[in-house]
């Protein structure tokens, strides 16, 4: 995406028609980097995405969600699948999770949080607590979650 403001506190570069930047390091210049959000864009996760992308993102999604319910069906299972398109997982889950339970009034939800042997800063902040906010949100909602542990090699 071209055009868009990136900045090490001190300095700001706009990316060139591949999303590239350069800032140059600097004895004031902070180790992290800020993404300026452009008018036309929308925050999809940790990156902004034009808005026509957005939308073309919840038709993605659910052909990517059809697959598995292909699958499940295929071997022998009930299988269905629901999504929403959202710029904050746990508000989705929120709004989701209710409704689900309505029509599965049994169901036990999952999530999968990453375990790494050895964590870092960028582990921290890319793969956050994301699995245990939506457990909290869900308790709350008198619905239950098990988080499951994947190692991460």
């Amino acid at each position: 995406w071209p055009g868009v403001g990136v900045s090490n506190g001190v300095s700001i570069a706009l990316t060139d028609d591949e999303g590239r930047y350069t800032l140059e390091p600097g004895e004031d210049a902070m180790e992290l980097v800020f993404v300026i959000q452009p008018a036309d864009c929308r925050l999809m996760q940790t990156f902004h995405r034009p808005i026509c992308e957005i939308e073309n993102l919840g038709e993605d999604l659910k052909n990517q969600l059809l697959q598995y319910v292909e699958f499940a069906k295929g071997h022998g299972y009930y299988a269905e699948a629901r999504s929403e398109v959202g710029t904050d997982v746990i508000t989705v889950v929120d709004h989701l999770a209710p409704e689900i339970a309505k029509d599965f009034p049994n169901i036990t939800f999952f999530a999968g949080q990453l375990v790494f042997e050895e964590e870092t800063f960028i582990n921290r902040v890319l793969h956050n607590q994301t699995a245990f906010l939506a457990q909290r949100k869900l308790v709350f909602h008198g619905l239950p979650m098990i988080v499951m542990p994947v190692r991460v090699l």
